[in-house]
């Protein structure tokens, strides 16, 4: 009779450490880890017009983290560990900006961009030009 009650709790004592305690420490792991995270989204427009900008670059400095506006000029970075971080945000003719940025775990951080317009300039090329057969 002990024998067969030995045989049970061994059998219930491996199914318990071969599946379910490997299984309950999976999905602590995947909450303690998901709960440790914020987001950062926003928009991105231009100063004077309120135009969306699309394809502007985002950056968390610092980190590897960063994103590009979708065509609505919206932007969303993911997975962002708590902290502060300055958002860098670049787009080609205008100025660029850092802004600093707190995340909170299991927030968003919602972060409206205005750009300013700046002209590109460029160095001055004088060009000359010489006829044929003329004299210098």
């Amino acid at each position: 009779m002990k024998n067969i009650q030995s045989n049970k709790v061994s059998i219930i004592t491996k199914i318990f450490l071969r599946f379910i305690f490997p299984t309950v420490l999976l999905f602590s792991f995947t909450m303690v880890y998901a709960q440790g995270s914020g987001r950062v989204a926003g928009l991105i427009l231009d100063k004077v017009s309120g135009d969306p900008l699309p394809g502007a670059n985002l950056m968390l400095e610092g980190t590897s983290l960063g994103a590009s506006t979708d065509l609505n000029g919206e932007y969303l970075i993911s997975k962002v560990p708590p902290g502060s971080y300055n958002l860098v945000v670049k787009y080609i003719g205008y100025k660029e900006l850092s802004i600093p940025i707190n995340v909170e775990p299991d927030e968003r951080v919602y972060q409206l961009v205005e750009l300013e317009y700046v002209a590109i300039e460029g160095e001055t090329i004088v060009v000359t030009a010489q006829a044929e057969g003329q004299m210098e």
